[in-house]
């Protein structure tokens, strides 16, 4: 999970880590299985007030390389649009 200004911005916080507290690999799950997650993304302090994008993606742990997100109604791409976070004083 990624917290940035922009969708090709670095991200100014993240969480990597694999879903449910490391205990359950993707090679583990079944096609069309669905799998709830909670992550904490931590905002650091002195992050400048704005609008932010928080993304979701999966990558390739032996790689880095990012795998690909197919939405219904959206362009494939590498990363899921969870929503936009505003972050103020």
């Amino acid at each position: 999970v990624h917290l940035a200004p922009a969708l090709d911005a670095p991200p100014v916080a993240q969480e990597d880590a694999q879903p449910c507290d490391n205990s359950y690999p993707t090679t583990w799950w079944s096609p069309g299985e669905i799998v709830e997650e909670d992550r904490r993304v931590v905002i650091p302090v002195g992050t400048p007030p704005g609008q932010y994008v928080l993304t979701a993606g999966i990558y390739d742990w032996a790689t880095g390389e990012r795998l690909p997100v197919r939405s219904i109604g959206k362009p494939p791409g590498d990363q899921f649009v969870l929503g936009t976070v505003s972050i103020t004083r």
